[in-house]
């Protein structure tokens, strides 16, 4: 990916920034982190989206929780989706626990400061449950073929002896 001259120099090239039309998307958790924002500590999330085949697209999308874990918070919310309702949340949270679980993440696009469009996570959602296999519909029933009748002379000749 980077490639260093003999003089140390570093060669970073330009990735383009992707912006997905909004709705919700497969993701899978990669990163929740502490940093410090505008605001205090806050912790960074980081969602891989994944295609609807499961496979990783590469395409990353990142959102911003507060660290206080109350039961109306969006982080707590958030835990529930991954770790789903039978967490003993009165444990408390530790974010090693989100890391690589998937989840639905809903999106929209949004006008950032600098006036380029990017995505926003407005929710994580729970995965949906697996669908379980219906059973296959039974054959439809198909009519036997009618048989023509003998004609009766041909009846009486081809009858069976018994």
């Amino acid at each position: 990916m980077f490639q260093n001259d003999k003089g140390g120099n570093v060669y970073i090239p330009l990735r383009p920034a992707v912006v997905l039309e909004a709705g919700e998307y497969q993701g899978i958790v990669r990163k929740v982190a502490e940093q410090n924002g505008k605001f205090g500590p806050q912790l960074v999330w980081q969602i891989e989206i994944v295609s609807q085949t499961g496979e990783i697209t590469g395409l990353t999308v990142q959102s911003w929780t507060g660290t206080d874990l109350t039961p109306k918070s969006r982080l707590h919310r958030w835990a529930v989706a991954l770790l789903g309702p039978g967490w003993d949340d009165a444990a408390g949270l530790d974010t090693s626990w989100l890391l690589n679980r998937s989840c639905r993440a809903l999106l929209t696009v949004a006008l950032g400061n600098d006036g380029t469009e990017r995505n926003k996570v407005t929710d994580l959602l729970p995965t949906r449950a697996q669908a379980a296999p219906r059973p296959a519909a039974p054959a439809a029933m198909v009519a036997p073929r009618p048989v023509a009748p003998l004609a009766p002379a041909q009846a009486v000749e081809d009858a069976v002896p018994w």
